[in-house]
Order: structure tokens, then sequence, then C-alpha cells
């Protein structure tokens, strides 16, 4: 497998400027910058992010830039997977890979192009964190001595290395087979937090060639430098928490001045070989990545033969573009009686779950059963973690259309925004509230109305979401990431505010019924828009 560096970089080029010029990328930029605001709470705040027995940092620029940095590298190795992973996928779609497979690229070249473009939007991410780091200093006003290098550094040390092992990741299960679906979205999500939580933290002796993520070796620094102010800490060195932790009436926490982290010279060598570790992913992943053998680029015209339809099938190419299409046809014919509207339901149901391995049920069905029969303090979790599973099948709602092709007819038909609207609604509400059924069920069982309601308000809110995103910004990217933000600080950590899965309290309740009735009426707006377009 030859390596020629102009024809990769010239790849990674093309493949990020394609990238950075959607709309979604900007919304995801923004969402970027929002996390930098909500990882800084107030000293008054009813969560924080990251304590020490009760004490933590004061807000000066080592103690923001390490915390931001922290909890950047925790979620976005995350997020970041599920950003960057659509990249392959999206020459198949196209064509572009077809083409591409006709050229003297090797495999090697494509898989080490595909990570560096990957790390590029992850980089930029990061960049804006950083920014709003800087910011949130100022705006928290606890410590207004802005010291940048104090801030970029943990971003440069700890974050930029992680995302290179996040790109290769994502990269190296789009080549995998089996992996390249949602079975493989699956797969990473329930075994990459489990392998993070079981990096052991060693607050005396942390070693970073056991920390792909380099979080611990700063960890412990704080924890160490918290003991020196702080008897409490010494004895309970273990006793902290980092990520959402939510406390009613608000947390009281001491705060002590921590000049930053000592970057020694084996920490900086560790990184560089964890970074090299991700473009090492990458290259494995040119042994099963099999070129685009078999794939066929776009046609240009019609077959013989073929109408309008059979002209959207042929520059699809795919077989859920069948099912696609097949709705589409349903809503350009006339429909009339009350079974239009459920045909249109059933028709957006098995879009959804087109070509899902049996497996794929198997899972949240266990989930669902589990949060109902598990201890009540578990089960409110149980049920959060179910609520994460369809993600792929809910970003696909308002944007598959444009997808596959199918736009153009759906727009044609005598009922453009309404009816296909409420269908992907409503079939996007009875896969949420599948999903939540457990806790549904058992909060019924024993009274308790207002969890149920809860529940209702939740699954109305998710679909909506996905539906006002997918059809404003014409991808699934910009949803999966807002979700994965949302399911993260709310069903995941308990954040009652965020928790739409009802499982930290039904105190939110109205405010996600409010904003599915909002975001319904913003999807609809931007069908309407694509109709006058």
């Amino acid at each position: 497998m030859a390596l020629r560096p102009r024809s990769l970089l010239a790849m990674a080029r093309a493949d990020l400027l394609e990238r950075v010029r959607r709309p979604a990328f900007m919304v995801t930029l923004g969402f970027a910058l929002w996390a930098a605001t909500v990882f800084t709470p107030p000293l008054e705040s009813p969560y924080v992010t990251l304590q020490i027995h009760g004490h933590r940092g004061i807000y000066n620029s080592a103690w923001v830039g390490a915390l931001t940095a922290i909890l950047c590298v925790m979620f976005f190795s995350i997020a970041g997977f599920y950003l960057t992973r659509s990249a392959v996928e999206n020459d198949r779609r196209t064509g572009v890979g077809a083409i591409l497979g006709t050229t003297p690229m090797s495999r090697l070249e494509y898989t080490l192009a595909k990570w560096l473009a990957n790390y590029g939007v992850l980089a930029a991410m990061v960049a804006v964190v950083a920014i709003g780091a800087a910011a949130m200093q100022m705006a928290r006003g606890e410590d207004r001595h802005l010291d940048l290098l104090a801030i970029g550094t943990p971003f440069a040390c700890l974050v930029l290395p992680s995302m290179a092992i996040t790109a290769g990741v994502a990269v190296l299960f789009e080549t995998l087979p089996g992996l390249r679906g949602g079975l493989g979205n699956a797969v990473f999500l329930f075994t990459w937090m489990p392998a993070l939580a079981a990096v052991p933290l060693n607050v005396d002796a942390p070693n970073p060639w056991q920390d792909p993520l380099g979080v611990n070796m700063v960890l412990a620094q704080m924890i160490h430098a918290a003991g020196e102010h702080f008897p409490d800490v010494r004895a309970n060195p273990g006793s902290y928490s980092m990520g959402f932790t939510f406390r009613p009436g608000g947390w009281h926490l001491t705060t002590f001045r921590w000049d930053g982290p000592a970057w020694t010279p084996v920490f900086l060598v560790s990184r560089l070989a964890w970074a090299a570790f991700g473009a090492g992913l990458a290259a494995l992943a040119a042994i099963p990545f099999d070129r685009f053998a078999g794939e066929r680029g776009p046609a240009i015209g019609r077959k013989r033969g073929a109408g309008a339809s059979g002209a959207v099938l042929a520059v699809a190419g795919e077989p859920i573009a069948r099912v696609a299409e097949a709705r589409a046809s349903d809503l350009v014919a006339p429909q009339r009686g009350r079974g239009a509207l459920g045909k249109l339901v059933v028709a957006e149901l098995r879009l959804m779950f087109h070509g899902l391995p049996r497996i794929w049920f198997v899972v949240p069905l266990g989930l669902v059963i589990a949060s109902a029969f598990v201890p009540v303090t578990a089960a409110g979790k149980v049920a959060g973690i179910a609520w994460v599973w369809p993600v792929l099948q809910w970003s696909q709602l308002g944007c598959r259309d444009r997808r596959h092709g199918t736009e153009s007819l759906l727009l044609s038909s005598p009922h453009p925004i309404g009816r296909p609207l409420a269908a992907a609604w409503i079939a996007g509400f009875a896969l949420a509230l599948a999903m939540g059924a457990g806790l549904a069920l058992r909060s019924l069982l024993h009274g308790d109305v207002a969890t149920f309601v809860a529940i209702l308000c939740g699954a109305a809110f998710v679909p909506a979401l996905a539906l006002a995103l997918g059809t404003w910004t014409g991808a699934s990217k910009t949803f999966e990431i807002l979700y994965l933000i949302l399911w993260y600080a709310g069903p995941l950590n308990g954040i009652p505010f965020l928790d739409y899965s009802g499982g930290a309290g039904h105190g939110a309740a109205p405010g996600f019924a409010i904003a599915a009735a909002g975001l319904f009426a913003l999807a609809a707006a931007g069908r309407a828009r694509r109709l006058r377009d």
C-alpha cells in the first residue's frame, strides 16, 4: 500500500472543506460553544461538573482550562465519534467512492485522509470550546487575570491527542464489516464508556501510559492540590465527582487556588504516542477497507422504461431508497379516508427499522423490561439508557427524503407539509414511548401519574427536535450531537430540567411539551420554506 503524502493531504483537505461548508457544521460549533458555558457552573449552581470532597479550584485560567479540557475529552471522545463516523458512508451514498475506486488511490491513503479530515473537524470544535473557556473565566469573575497559555495548554496536551484516537476509531468502525451501521454505534457506546471507567486513578503515581485520554494525570494533580489545602481531602482522596452532578438546594463548594498541572516530559511523550495510536487505528482500517469494490457511481439520466421514481432509485443506489420511494408514492397519490395518515405512519416505521438486524431489538427490549422490575432507585437510570439506543432512527426524521432524493415527490403531494410531518412525528413518538414503556407502566401501576405524563412529554419532544433540525439543516448529524449532549446531561446524569425521559422527576414536563409544540411548528416552517424554494 503505497503512500503519497501530496495525494493524502489533497483528499483530506477536500473532505474537510466539504464538511465545514455545511450549515450543520456551524450549528455544531454553536453547541460546542454552549458546552463551554455549562462546563463551568457558578459557585451556587444546582449542579457541578467537578468537585473534590466539597471543594473546587477558583476559576482562574489554570482551573478553567484544565476543567473544560477534561470535560471536553470525556464528552467529545463519545460525541466526536458519532459526528465523524459517516465520512466513508457519505462517499458510498453519493457515488464519490465509486469514482475514487477507479483512481490510483491506495487504501492506506484513503483511510489516513479520512482520519485527518475527522481530526480537523474535531480540532475545530476543540478550538471553539477553548475560546469559550476563556470567555467563561471572565464571565464568572472569580479571577479575571487571563492567561491564554494556561487555558490553551490543557487542550493541546489532553484534548487534541484524545481526538486523534476518536477520529481513528471512527474510521476503523466504518471499514469493519458489521460495524458500519447502527450496530457499530451501539457497540461503541456500550464498550467505550465502560472502558473509560475502567482506567485506574492512582492519585500518588498516575501512569500516563495506561491513560489514553490523559485525564487521570491532571485529575490526580487537582486532587493532590486540594489535599494540600484541606485535610479532609487527604483522608478521602477518592471522594470526588466528575460530570454533571445535581443537588437540590445547590452546591456550596469551598474554593482554593491552583496554578495548573506540571507537564512532565514523560507525560508529553505519552500524549504524542497516544495520538500516533489514533493514526495507527486509521492505518489499520486500510486492511478491512474494501476500496468500494462493487460500488456503482451515480447513474446519469434514466434507465430505459423507468419513470421519475426509477431515476430516483438509480441515483440513490441503496435498498432503503425503495422503501422511501414507496412512501413518497403513497403521498403523491391522493389519499382519502381515515386510514391515509395511518398508512404513512406505517411507512415511516418501516423506514426506521429497515435493514436492522434482529439483535438490534434485543437490547432495548431488555432495558425496557429491566426498568419495570429493577429497584426504584435504579429504574430511572436504566430507562434513561434505553433512550439513547434509537438515536440513528430519530435522526433521519426531517432529512431522509432529501438524502434519498424523494423530496421533490413529497413536495408535489396533495398535503406536502402537515401530513408527512405528522406521520413522521407519530412514528418517532411511538418509538420514544416504547423506550420508556417499562418506566411508564411502572409509574401507572404505582399511581404516579406525574411521571407518566413526563414520559409522554419527553416522547413528544424527541421526534419534534429531530424533525426541526433535520428539516432546517438537511442532515442528521446536528440532531445526533445535540441529542447526545441532552442525553448525557439529562437521562444519564439525572439533571431534572434536562431529563426528558422522566427518570429524574417530572418538573420539566411542561417545558418539554411546550418545546415539542414549538419545534414541530419550526419544522413546518422549514418545510414550507423548502416548498417555496
